[in-house]
């Protein structure tokens, strides 16, 4: 009997070793697949200032763009103008990639009404597109797109973006999906509202390179305030966390 109760206290200890060996198992496991996420997108970012510097054509465009922020912001009020805001009112910023799953679900779940917020005059909406997905020419061609419209077609920006935003959704909405190409960047802007004449303008920009130098210091930036990753939401200048599931709207409507 003594022998049998030892064999089933010695079953216990092994069980409960096994389990902790497991725990300790998934926690380094988790902490490497964390890790890695971290490093990942350090390399994107890194990669999206390399592309920027190979890429470039014009280094001497002006640090100084119109109707946007010092920090690069693209501030959006009641009048739904880039570089307006609702003074006294809070300041949602948004840091985004087009082609950033998360950052499309975020506008999925709250773009529409934040739109509708800034233009009620309930908030000052502040979008600051940066290159995550630098792999991809849409990526740093769409934020070049975007500051070109706030400068040249101010009226438009958010309109811009709600169209862009648009149309990536398809990349997650369907499993077969192209990277949209020149063409669509095209589409977009002329579904903002942009004549052929101005999209026109916006893509000689592009190829020209004329804010390779403002991407430059975007994405220098991002990394000096230790942003890593996007979507990264901030409100009144504190990074929001849990945005998801509402969570962003209910704190706004307590302000």
């Amino acid at each position: 009997m003594a022998q049998k109760k030892m064999s089933v206290q010695e079953r216990a200890r092994q069980t409960a070793a096994r389990i902790q060996e497991e725990e300790r198992k998934r926690t380094l496991r988790n902490r490497m697949i964390m890790g890695g996420i971290v490093t990942v997108v350090l390399v994107l970012v890194a990669t999206a200032v390399w592309y920027i510097v190979g890429h470039g054509k014009n280094n001497n465009a002006s640090s100084t763009l119109k109707n946007v922020r010092s920090d690069y912001g693209i501030s959006i009020g009641a009048n739904s103008k880039a570089g307006t805001e609702n003074k006294g009112k809070p300041e949602v910023a948004i840091y985004y990639d087009y082609l950033c799953s998360w950052c499309n679900i975020l506008e999925k779940e709250n773009g529409h009404q934040l739109s509708e917020m800034a233009r009620k005059g309930e908030i000052t909406l502040i979008y600051h597109p940066v290159i995550i997905q630098s792999q991809y020419p849409f990526s740093p061609k769409m934020v070049s797109a975007t500051y070109w419209v706030a400068e040249n077609v101010p009226e438009r920006a958010l309109d811009f973006i709600d169209a862009a935003f648009d149309h990536t959704k398809a990349l997650f909405d369907k499993e077969k999906a192209t990277v949209p190409d020149d063409p669509e960047i095209q589409q977009i802007a002329l579904n903002a509202g942009l004549t052929d004449a101005q999209v026109k303008d916006m893509m000689k920009a592009i190829s020209e390179g004329r804010y390779t130098s403002e991407l430059e210091k975007i994405m220098e930036k991002f990394q000096k305030d230790g942003l890593t990753g996007a979507p990264s939401v901030f409100v009144d200048g504190k990074k929001f966390g849990d945005w998801r599931g509402g969570k962003l709207l209910d704190a706004l409507k307590k302000k």
